[in-house]
């Protein structure tokens, strides 16, 4: 019986309205950016973050569209019980359940974009500072190379003589 179940479950979800927004996160225009092998990180490209952006609205608007379409289903049924109080009540609660709990996904879902946002622009001043280290480590390298070649023979030589010269 529990295999029925579970077997009839993944088809009615097949067939329902619900399933876009499982099959939404797969699509290739909504992947998740790859990471950067040099650092670990997420690459610093204001592209990946707007595709992850793009695909994090997409599954809000879907999440939405749904609980809509539930929240109208009960608007629908709300009037088959004319009469009984104590379901509409149930009904009116659930509805405004479902109503919270929608405002709630939607104002995390700002929070989350504007905390991408942020993190974007911290990573844009991190890779910043990084190619300005490579540049100042790159100008140290070739210092340092500089003085082992020619400073430091030139150097010997010139200590050499004076202790000659003693």
């Amino acid at each position: 019986l529990g295999d029925e179940r579970s077997a009839d479950f993944g088809n009615d979800l097949e067939d329902s309205n619900l399933s876009h927004s499982f099959n939404l996160i797969k699509t290739t225009e909504t992947k998740r950016p790859r990471r950067n092998n040099n650092f670990n990180t997420f690459n610093a490209k204001t592209d990946d973050y707007s595709v992850e952006a793009i695909r994090l609205t997409k599954v809000v608007k879907s999440l939405v569209d749904v609980t809509n379409q539930i929240l109208n289903q009960f608007k629908s049924n709300k009037e088959q019980f004319q009469g009984q109080e104590r379901v509409l009540t149930r009904i009116d609660n659930e509805v405004e359940k479902i109503m919270r709990k929608q405002q709630e996904l939607i104002t995390e879902h700002i929070n989350l974009n504007s905390g991408v946002d942020d993190i974007s622009l911290e990573l844009e001043e991190h890779w910043k500072l990084i190619e300005q280290i490579t540049t100042e480590n790159k100008v140290l390298n070739e210092k340092v190379y500089r003085i082992g070649k020619t400073d430091l023979p030139a150097l010997k030589t010139f200590l050499l003589g004076k202790s000659n010269m003693m």
